[in-house]
Parts: structure tokens; sequence; C-alpha cells
């Protein structure tokens, strides 16, 4: 289950971030996932309380925001959003490098 991981990783990352006010847990959390991931907000959520039950943290609501997924056309050159078969959306060929979108990243996250 790839959700426990990503969740486990996210808190540890909102607990030892340097702008994190002392004293204070994380309280809110707003992460961007590729829309390939397969990654749900109640999958995470889910996980996130495992993990802040375990740890012996307060709740922490989480906030999922699918990205899309980049690339970049060898064939044409445009860079942009790629369609759902992973294709160039300007001249529908299929040679494309990855350039974003294709990870989990926390956006925001709110202390208290």
């Amino acid at each position: 289950m790839h959700e426990h991981g990503i969740a486990d990783r996210i808190v540890e990352s909102a607990l030892h971030h340097p702008d994190r006010p002392p004293g204070t847990h994380p309280i809110a959390i707003t992460v961007l996932v590729s829309e390939l991931g397969g990654l749900t907000r109640d999958a995470l959520q889910a996980n996130i309380d495992h993990v802040c039950e375990h740890e012996g943290l307060p709740h922490i609501n989480v906030d999922v925001r699918t990205v899309p997924l980049l690339g970049s056309c060898a064939n044409c050159g445009h860079t942009g959003e790629l369609t759902e078969d992973l294709a160039c959306p300007v001249c529908r060929v299929g040679r494309v490098r990855l350039c974003g979108g294709e990870t989990v990243v926390i956006e925001s996250c709110r202390y208290g």
C-alpha cells in the first residue's frame, strides 16, 4: 500500500520543516498529486490519520489537488499537458519525455 509510505513522508516532512513555528503541530496540509498516481484524498487522509494516531499527533486535515502530467515532445517540441494515452496533444506522437506532474508535492502546511 503505497499511500502509507507517502503519508509517513508527508507527516515527517511537515514535522521537520524549517518554517514550522516552535511548539506547533501540522493541522492542515495541501498536497499536489499526479493524475496518474492514483492517490485519492480519502486514501491519503486515512493513512495520515493512521500515522498521526501511531505518532500521538493531533488530526491533520488533508487537501489533495490533482495536477496534470507534463511532457516534452521529441517529435514537435511542444511542452505541456499530455493526453490520457501519454501522447503529445499537438502532433499526437507518443515520443514524450516527462517533465513534471509525476510526483507528490506538499504545496502548503498550516500549523497550530
